[in-house]
């Protein structure tokens, strides 16, 4: 939790917006292929809180000490940052050690960041391009999303994405059936939830065909046996969590869709922040 709010902390001064002030965050991104492994991601993102729209940008802007531009874009403006300048103020710091999260994240957008008031309690900020295209009205997301977003709305965490080609050259694969099993999928969507002491996530992948979404299935289960197999090797306490993790992901097919569902419990999250700290 310290590491979190630090980081939170760091966002705020590096940026002036304090993410802490938003109820409900919408994100979109769109990623471009340049190359092979290269793809361009450009997001924009909707945030919505009991906070004045106006005195979020007024922090972004004194944060970055007049360093910015504007446009106009119909009847709003969209102030533009230059990512690389917010980096570069981290870098004056006497205080500063290796580039944390948030510098890194930064770093990415070697563009700029433009931000703009949708309403008096909502901001939107991104891609150029995409945040003027979202104040005109410009853009939408497309109902094959929207609906798939629709699935479980109460979730804490909803999401939902069109495929892009070419995703199977990113993992470490050496099985070209399974490379062809991760190239059938179209769409993934799914949600993240809390409900007493534990953490639910969905995933379900939609295959142009019923036969791909079998054969996806039958992969899945056979690694889920190979881990099965693997964490007899395993010593520690971590060998337990790791073992229940498996245990507990269960796997089914309809149609031509294969969904995948965990359940963490709270002592096992523990564990595992443990680990990671």
């Amino acid at each position: 939790m310290d590491k979190v709010v630090s980081a939170i902390d760091k966002m705020k001064a590096r940026t002036g917006i304090d993410v802490r002030q938003f109820d409900h965050v919408a994100a979109g991104v769109t990623a471009r292929k340049l190359a092979e492994k290269k793809y361009d991601i450009e997001p924009v993102i909707v945030a919505r809180g009991p906070l004045s729209s106006a005195g979020v940008i007024d922090a972004a802007k004194a944060t970055a000490k007049d360093k910015f531009r504007e446009e106009k874009a119909g009847i709003r403006t969209i102030y533009i940052f230059s990512a690389q300048d917010l980096v570069d103020q981290t870098a004056k710091d006497p205080g500063a050690k290796d580039k944390d999260v948030t510098d890194k994240v930064l770093g990415k957008l070697s563009k700029e960041i433009a931000v703009s008031g949708m309403d008096a309690n909502t901001i939107v900020f991104g891609q150029l391009d995409l945040v003027r295209k979202a104040v005109l009205g410009q853009s939408r997301v497309s109902a094959e999303l929207t609906t798939l977003l629709n699935k479980r709305p109460l979730s804490v965490v909803n999401f939902a994405a069109k495929m892009p080609a070419g995703m199977s050259a990113f993992l470490p694969l050496d099985d070209d059936d399974l490379g062809k099993n991760v190239e059938s999928i179209r769409f993934l969507y799914g949600s993240m939830d809390m409900a007493g002491d534990s953490v639910t996530m969905a995933i379900t992948a939609r295959t142009l065909q019923a036969a791909q979404a079998t054969a996806l299935l039958e992969t899945l289960e056979g690694l889920q046996l190979i881990g099965k197999a693997f964490i007899g090797g395993v010593k520690g306490p971590e060998r337990q969590v790791y073992a229940r993790l498996i245990d507990n992901a269960k796997f089914s097919a309809k149609g031509n869709e294969v969904a995948f569902e965990l359940q963490v419990p709270q002592s096992d999250i523990e564990i595992l922040v443990g680990m990671l700290k």
